[in-house]
């Protein structure tokens, strides 16, 4: 005797349109406080003539940079480790385990953010200490 499951498919799309509508909302909110930040630590700095309290301030806006490049990161990650799953199960287990473009099921997500973080600290410092800017490009 088989059981037949019955699947409540409005009950369902009606869920997933609230859980949808609910993180448009929390972005919302995220991107509102962030930017309320922002403006609340340029209007300080514009204020503010101690250098300790500006650093603070520049730390704020730092790390914001810093968690927003990580998340762009992060996408970047999924979509290249996506690609790179297409790439190894388009051959035999045995074939590209021999390969040395293996690195295992997944990509290491640590290192490839590590590695892209890296690179692009070395490329802003080096514009930074040598003065070069976006008009000393040709």
């Amino acid at each position: 005797m088989s059981a037949k499951l019955k699947y409540n498919f409005k009950s369902l799309d009606k869920l997933l349109n609230k859980i949808d509508h609910e993180s448009k909302k929390i972005e919302e909110i995220y991107n509102d406080n962030i930017k309320s930040v922002i403006n609340k630590a340029n209007e300080l700095d514009k204020i503010l003539n101690n250098k300790r309290e500006k650093n603070i301030i520049n730390n704020i806006v730092n790390i914001k940079l810093v968690y927003e490049l990580y998340k762009k990161y992060e996408k970047l990650y999924e979509e290249d480790n996506k690609r790179y799953k297409e790439y190894i199960n388009s051959y035999s287990k045995s074939y590209i385990e021999m390969s040395e473009y293996y690195l295992g099921e997944d990509i290491p997500k640590y290192e490839y953010i590590m590695c892209l973080f890296y690179t692009s600290f070395i490329i802003i410092y080096y514009f930074k200490y040598y003065g070069l800017n976006e008009y000393d490009i040709d």
